[in-house]
């Protein structure tokens, strides 16, 4: 069985994110959420994205509130506005 170009760049956003995360430094909240926010682009509907939507929202509001602390309010919004584009669930939305 052929793995697609899709499959390969999926599990390859997935490594990064996860490399990344695992070396626990704020300074990379960006780089994970990014990773994430493109696995779950590239993820169809179901399980799979649902769980990776929630990977790519905490993720996304883990580099905001990076961003908040170092008074980059502009780069803080552009996360928060990710995270919001991620979030389906209306009550969540609202939080």
């Amino acid at each position: 069985m052929r793995v697609s170009h899709a499959e390969v760049r999926l599990e390859k956003w997935l490594a990064a994110a996860r490399y990344a995360e695992g070396l626990d430094e704020d300074e990379l909240s960006g780089v994970v959420a990014s990773h994430y926010l493109d696995a779950w682009r590239a993820t169809p509907e179901g399980d799979q994205g649902a769980a990776l939507a929630d990977r790519a929202r905490a993720a996304l509001r883990a580099a905001a509130e990076r961003a908040m602390a170092l008074h980059a309010n502009a780069a803080a919004v552009g996360w928060f506005e990710q995270a919001l584009a991620v979030t389906s669930d209306p009550a969540e939305r609202a939080a």
